[in-house]
């Protein structure tokens, strides 16, 4: 089965793995392969099982791999364009969150079913920290059209969607709790992606949905792409402020849908000056690129699925294995700072469960934090309103 599966998508039966996994939306056992190529096949799906019985290989194509269009110089680093020969280009903001992508499946009798999954998961799950299912469930509750877009339940498209907000914190500071932004859509006859505004034109965005992906920019034929490509860059750079926590507020950048001659879209992403001294670096790797690292391989382990194995195996689709070498004791230290402060969420968690539920943290914020400045050291106690607001209690009430 796995051969099949990996000559399906075209890959070395090496680079799949084989997954179990409970569909909490549909009540449904699946069973098949992941795959790991960092490309188009990037997290997509061969299922072979549901609920125990064999159906027809199903492949699902999820999110791609993004890249930059360029390499460098070995030799002097210099960057080296690879642009396609396009007729046109949209520009969007990239969103710095957690990816959610919407695909759909049928068992055995031919029933199908709509799903959701991050990048290295099958399906999303529930865990104390990094609850990516609850938080969605709240983006469904909001957008109600999301549970069950018809493109997707027709078996025509995955959508892939953003989760951001400062109840998923990572490099990039949000004002706001939790929001989903529609990215893309990806065909599953030939895994071409979509742009949010192409598939808002057609009437494909997933009804009752309103934020979508919005163009910042459009780029003709006789531009040079590079050039807009860097002027933006810098854009952000200039707009971007880091806090005394180092994190960003601002943009991490952008990603370009460029329409090529022969009428199929491609995706590249572009950073700006700062964020990009976080992911790249000469001979080691930028101690915020490998925290970002470890904080997303939430998305697909629990906590004590974090070890330094794990993570030098995401660290590995970016980096080569001599700046992986070098930065492992960051690696090791990484994963201490994130399970130190899942457990401090944790035990935050545990003692509002003490607090009055007819209380609702906006309206009586002292009193909750005077009833929580009992477990905890006065020096941490602006900790523990940063837990409170990241486990999503400030502005939804207790």
């Amino acid at each position: 089965m796995r051969d099949k599966a990996a000559e399906l998508l075209g890959v070395d039966p090496k680079e799949i793995e084989y997954f179990e996994a409970h569909d909490q939306y549909n009540g449904n056992y699946i069973e098949g392969f992941l795959c790991k190529r960092g490309d188009h096949r990037y997290g997509a799906l061969v299922i072979c099982k549901v609920n125990g019985e064999e159906t027809a290989l199903q492949r699902i194509y999820a999110t791609p791999k993004l890249h930059y269009p360029f390499g460098k110089d070995k030799m002097t680093a210099e960057r080296k364009y690879h642009w396609p020969k396009l007729r046109k280009a949209y520009v969007y903001e990239k969103f710095d969150g957690t990816n959610i992508c919407a695909y759909s499946y049928s068992d055995a009798s031919g029933l199908r079913y709509v799903t959701f999954k991050t990048r290295l998961t099958p399906v999303l799950r529930e865990s104390q920290f990094g609850n990516f299912k609850g938080m969605w469930d709240e983006m469904i509750s909001k957008y109600p059209g999301l549970r069950r877009p018809d493109a997707v339940y027709g078996g025509d498209l995955s959508l892939s969607f953003e989760l951001y907000g400062y109840r998923n914190p990572l490099l990039i500071e949000y004002p706001i709790p939790l929001e989903a932004v529609l990215l893309f859509g990806v065909q599953q006859s030939d895994a071409q992606v979509i742009p949010g505004s192409v598939l808002k034109a057609r009437g494909a965005c997933p009804e009752a949905f309103s934020p979508v992906a919005q163009v910042e920019h459009s780029v003709g034929r006789r531009e040079d792409i590079t050039a807009v490509y860097n002027k933006l860059r810098e854009d952000a750079l200039k707009r971007n402020k880091k806090t005394d926590e180092g994190k960003i507020v601002g943009s991490e950048g952008f990603v370009f849908y460029v329409l090529t001659a022969d009428s199929t879209w491609q995706m590249f992403k572009a950073k700006s000056e700062d964020i990009e001294a976080v992911h790249w670096a000469s001979d080691s790797i930028h101690p915020n690129s490998v925290l970002t690292t470890v904080w997303n391989a939430l998305e697909n382990v629990d906590v004590d699925g974090l070890t330094p194995k794990y993570v030098a195996e995401l660290l590995a689709e970016e980096f080569s294995d001599i700046q992986i070498q070098k930065s492992m004791d960051r690696v090791k230290k990484s994963i201490a700072t994130v399970k130190s402060v899942v457990a401090f969420r944790v035990q935050v968690a545990e003692h509002l469960k003490t607090v009055p539920c007819e209380l609702n943290f906006d309206l009586y914020r002292k009193t909750i934090m005077r009833h929580m400045s009992q477990f905890f050291d006065k020096k941490d106690m602006r900790k523990v309103f940063t837990a409170i607001r990241e486990l999503g209690y400030v502005e939804t009430g207790l």
